[in-house]
């Protein structure tokens, strides 16, 4: 997402560096800055959750290091939080559970590592975007048939937990990653009530049992093909080999 320049925007920007608190004064409080694509370096600044109106914080693409500001949860408006392409350390903050709204989160890419805290299955994330980083444990707080996820990637990392007792959102699933990494037990049927799924892959896990049958896809003619499933431990069934009876 790009935004028009604000202001004095360049005075956070000089050098790529985020200079001091002051800065925070440099933006209108109502508009989200563009500072996506600007080389910055050093880490997310906690002043940034001053900014009481901003609506969607976009600090992809740059050089940013250190962890990310538990203070980014308290932005009563926001709608989306994007992190992606850094070089940022450390867990999600547990505050995050807090978010409140429909929320975009979206820190692919980066460095991040640990488990991902439980209260962040309080929040509603419309979109999960996470692949490509270091976690470890459990992502079930992001399968609740409650939430209305239409996005779900954590694909690369090292997640590891029963699939079988995931739930999914039957009406808003449209895209689902989480392909490499250590997720096993078996694919449960009731993913085949995702009317809206598009894309799904789950290769390069330890799933197995039989792949279930029965979708009701509402925008694909077809069932997903074997790249879907491959390099699991033990997954049958159509469009993998014939399960053993």
């Amino acid at each position: 997402m790009n935004f028009k320049p604000i202001g004095r925007e360049s005075e956070i920007a000089t050098h790529g560096i985020f200079k001091s608190q002051d800065t925070a004064s440099a933006f209108k409080s109502q508009d989200p800055p563009t500072l996506n694509w600007n080389s910055l370096t050093g880490s997310v600044p906690a002043f940034l959750a001053r900014l009481k109106k901003l609506w969607f914080l976009d600090l992809s693409f740059n050089k940013l290091s250190g962890t990310i500001p538990a203070s980014l949860s308290t932005f009563p408006e926001i709608i989306g939080i994007d992190l992606s392409r850094n070089q940022l350390t450390g867990s999600i903050p547990e505050s995050f559970g807090n978010l409140k709204g429909n929320i975009y989160l979206v820190l692919s890419h980066n460095k991040l590592s640990g488990e991902i805290p439980a209260s962040l299955g309080n929040a509603n994330f419309v979109r999960v975007l996470i692949s490509r980083n270091n976690f470890t444990g459990s992502a079930l707080m992001f399968f609740k048939a409650s939430k209305t996820s239409d996005t779900i990637d954590i694909s690369r990392n090292n997640f590891a937990f029963d699939f079988s007792e995931a739930s999914f959102m039957a009406d808003t699933l449209v895209d689902l990653d989480i392909s490499h990494n250590k997720i096993w037990g078996g694919i449960p049927s009731r993913i085949t009530d995702c009317v809206v799924l598009q894309s799904l892959n789950v290769s390069y896990n330890r799933l197995c049992g039989e792949i279930p049958s029965g979708w009701k896809l509402k925008y694909r003619s077809q069932p997903f093909d074997n790249t879907s499933y491959l390099h699991n431990r033990c997954l049958c069934g159509s469009p993998l080999q014939p399960c053993k009876r």
